[in-house]
């Protein structure tokens, strides 16, 4: 029997469903690695209890202050953290500002961790 071209269209598109799904895992595991790592570093050397960052300190490098992260930038990196936001509860973020922030979640998750 003869395969479809439908059948090769959607494994396709479950194939890049999925790397996209492992991409943005990956992204979201590592940012939550680094702003636990800023959150205990700014909590114990300066008494912080808020603990706000510029979005476009994700890709910039660590020795500059950044995240380090190698994400895409605009609506693409602007909707992994919206997501991050809304599925996990971790950050709050506020596009207008192009900031985002560790959430009392996300703070308890780092002290924890």
């Amino acid at each position: 029997m003869k395969k479809k071209m439908s059948d090769d269209f959607s494994r396709a598109g479950f194939e890049l469903y999925q790397k996209a799904q492992q991409s943005y895992l990956s992204f979201k595991d590592l940012l939550l690695e680094r702003l636990c790592d800023r959150h205990k570093d700014l909590g114990r050397n300066h008494d912080l209890t808020e603990f706000v960052f510029k979005i476009k300190d994700i890709p910039r490098k660590t020795a500059d202050g950044g995240f380090g992260i190698d994400a895409a930038g605009g609506d693409a990196l602007n909707y992994r953290l919206l997501k991050f936001e809304n599925e996990d509860h971790f950050i709050s973020v506020d596009l207008s500002k192009g900031e985002f922030r560790l959430t009392q979640l996300g703070i308890d998750y780092c002290k924890e961790s």
